[in-house]
């Protein structure tokens, strides 16, 4: 009695999905400070929401020349359990946004992912580490440089893939093809009664056992007294092996086959003859031997052999294999309506779940021009903290104005402007200021600002007591400078003040990626 045999399969289920986040104006966000964010619209992946973070200025301590981006889980479905883990491949990468499709990676040594556990408990707000990915810090030179730094605005590539426990199918029969009884000595019989009619031919017994040969050497097809039949489009030592069993009944040993992959092709080769020539048990007995070596590396093209040569036995055992391993479309594969070669065709990158969102700052940008006449006089009326204060002008909905204090406070050698915040409806204002000294011969401009810088990124605070470091951006300037000609000419010196607000960066919801 044949004993029964039966096979299963553990197979680990993914779930994949990619994010692009798109950072416009990337400049501006360097006023954002040490440890302060922007976020990527959220995107969901395996039923958890996910979110790229990026850090302009560092996401540690103390200020540093990197940039820290990371990789947010934002939330999980209903937890059954007290904690709950998931397993997750990332990669994070820089899009090289002049040639379509290179990336660099931004993880440490250049690796193309990591693989990390986020733990979240019940019992724990969500944001808490280590629900969140380590921070990856990126050195300022790459962010910041071509390529991938085009137009003051970069991409960056998120594509996670969330391991899911395994799965154990149940226990099936293990797949097999039924092989026919030997026929050897009925064909034989056969032969002695057609009364040696192919006897003159090289495959005297060979044809009998064939339909096909049969048709070759007695046919329309036989080749006049050549006794010789030419075999196109077969390797020697198939035709070896199928002719052997045409005597034996028996699949060849295979000695010089040390390997399954090497056994697998000869009978995939022995397969394809067997159909040709119409050997009908042969065929079986290749069906069987193929079957009988299911796994992930040979299935495809057993399937596409069967799908090829029509064989329904065969189709069937590999369709077992799929269902127990649940590759994907299993479904429309077992109801027709897709061929095992399309399960099977190279799938690109595009066609995970795909979702891009960008970042993007609004600005507002005023200019004022303070005209200071009889800059004499001003100078010995007003004493040291005594300034003199432009009217006020609006940038982005906020009051300001200019102050110069002539005599300053310290030193003789100097004297102090201030930009002073008059009104806003935020605690906080984040701004770039230039402030610029007008040459009265030629109309240009040089900065006042320390170190000759063009612009300053500033932070306004309105809710403190400290002037210098709440709602007013003040700096010294070397008096002797100031009041050089051509820049005091007349007795008359001109500032001008550049101001652009910076709004908190703002993220619409995410797009399928076009």
């Amino acid at each position: 009695m044949a004993a029964n045999k039966s096979t299963s399969w553990c197979t680990t289920e993914m779930a994949q999905g990619m994010h692009v986040f798109h950072v416009h104006r990337y400049s501006l966000l360097k006023a954002l400070g040490l440890r302060r964010s922007v976020r990527s619209a959220t995107f969901t992946v395996a039923g958890c929401n996910w979110a790229v973070r990026l850090y302009p200025s560092g996401a540690g301590a103390s200020p540093q020349q990197h940039a820290s981006i990371s990789l947010d889980l934002l939330s999980v479905p209903a937890m059954s359990a007290a904690v709950a883990e998931a397993w997750v491949v990332f990669s994070l990468a820089l899009v090289d946004q002049t040639t379509p499709g290179q990336t660099r990676s931004l993880l440490p040594g250049g690796a193309a992912k990591k693989l990390q556990t986020f733990r979240v408990a019940m019992a724990e707000p969500i944001q808490t580490p280590p629900n969140r990915a380590s921070w990856i810090n990126v050195d300022r030179s790459t962010l910041e440089s071509p390529p991938y730094l085009v137009g003051d605005r970069l991409a960056i590539a998120c594509e996670v893939t969330v391991i899911k426990d395994p799965r154990v199918s149940a226990s099936l029969p293990l797949p097999h093809v039924a092989s026919p009884p030997p026929g050897l000595a009925n064909d034989l019989s056969e032969l002695l009664e057609s009364a040696g009619v192919a006897a003159d031919v090289t495959f005297d017994i060979g044809g009998e056992r064939s339909p096909v040969f049969r048709a070759e050497l007695l046919g329309p097809m036989k080749e006049n007294a050549s006794g010789h039949v030419t075999v196109e489009d077969m390797q020697p030592a198939v035709f070896k092996a199928m002719l052997r069993f045409v005597y034996t009944d028996e699949l060849p040993a295979m000695a010089d086959h040390d390997d399954d992959d090497a056994r697998t092709e000869m009978h995939r080769h022995l397969l394809v003859a067997a159909d040709r020539y119409a050997v009908v048990r042969l065929s079986r007995l290749c069906e069987d031997a193929l079957c009988s070596r299911l796994n992930a590396r040979t299935v495809k093209r057993t399937a596409e052999l069967a799908e090829l040569h029509g064989c329904a036995r065969r189709e069937k055992a590999c369709k077992q294999f799929f269902l127990a391993s649940r590759f994907t479309d299993v479904e429309k594969a077992l109801q027709g309506r897709c061929t095992y070669s399309s399960l099977f065709r190279p799938c690109p990158l595009r066609l995970m779940p795909a979702t891009t969102s960008s970042c993007t700052t609004e600005t507002a940008l005023g200019v004022h021009v303070f005209q200071v006449r009889q800059y004499s006089l001003l100078r010995a009326q007003l004493g040291a903290c005594q300034f003199v204060r432009s009217g006020s002008f609006a940038v982005g909905g906020c009051d300001w104005a200019v102050c110069l204090y002539t005599s300053g406070e310290l030193s003789e050698v100097h004297l102090w402007v201030c930009v002073d915040l008059l009104r806003s409806a935020n605690a906080e204002v984040m701004t770039l200021v230039g402030v610029r000294q007008v040459d009265h011969a030629t109309g240009r401009t040089r900065s006042l600002l320390p170190d000759a810088k063009a612009k300053q990124f500033y932070t306004f605070r309105t809710k403190t007591a400290l002037v210098s470091t709440g709602n007013a951006f003040i700096f010294g300037i070397d008096r002797k400078e100031f009041e050089a000609p051509p820049y005091l000419q007349d007795d008359r010196v001109t500032i001008e003040c550049e101001i652009t607000t910076i709004d908190e960066p703002r993220v619409p919801a995410n797009q399928p990626l076009p």
